[in-house]
C-alpha cells in the first residue's frame, strides 16, 4: 500500500525512506509570488531544482524547473518533455501523442534562450504507457526520453 504524505507526516516519511531536508526561510525576494517553495533534489549523481506555490483553490502550481519558468498546475499525469527550440518539433510531437491515443488536456512550454534546449510540460488525460515514452523518445528533436509524472 503506498503511504498518502501530507503536512502532517512528510518529514517522518521522508527520514523513514532515507531523505535528509534542510529547511530554509528567506524573506521575499524578487519573484513574483508571495508564497513560493523552491525544492533542490539532488542523488549522488543528479540532481534538480523545482519552485511552486498553490492558487486560490489550493491546487500546486510548478513555476520553476532548473532554471526554466512557467505556471503549471500539477494534477494527474503531466509529461515532461526536453527538445530543441526551433519549428517542427512540438507539432509533430503533439500529433504522434494522438497517434498513440493519449489526449492532450494542457501544454506549457518554456525557455532559457532562444534556440537553445526548452521544456514541455503536457498535461494529459491518462496514463502514457511505457512502450509510449519509448516511441516518443525518437521523433525529431526530442532530447531526452520523455518522463510521465502522476499527481
Amino acid at each position: 500500500m503506498i503511504e498518502q504524505v501530507n503536512y502532517v507526516n512528510a518529514r517522518i516519511t521522508a527520514s523513514d525512506r532515507g531523505i535528509k531536508i534542510i529547511e530554509k526561510q528567506e524573506g521575499q525576494g524578487t519573484k513574483r509570488y508571495t508564497n513560493l517553495i523552491t525544492a533542490h533534489i539532488f542523488s549522488k549523481t543528479e540532481g534538480i531544482e523545482l519552485a511552486g506555490t498553490v492558487n486560490q483553490s489550493k491546487v500546486p502550481i510548478l513555476t520553476e524547473i532548473d532554471g526554466y519558468e512557467m505556471e503549471s498546475e500539477l494534477e494527474g499525469y503531466v509529461l515532461l518533455v526536453k527538445h530543441e527550440d526551433r519549428p517542427r518539433v512540438i507539432g509533430p510531437f503533439a500529433t504522434k501523442l494522438g497517434d498513440y491515443g493519449v489526449n492532450i488536456a494542457g501544454m506549457k512550454v518554456a525557455r532559457k534562450k532562444k534556440g537553445d534546449i526548452s521544456l514541455m510540460l503536457i498535461n494529459v488525460d491518462n496514463k502514457v504507457e511505457e512502450e509510449v515514452l519509448t516511441l516518443l523518445t525518437d521523433s525529431d528533436g526530442i532530447r531526452e526520453a520523455p518522463v510521465l509524472l502522476n499527481f
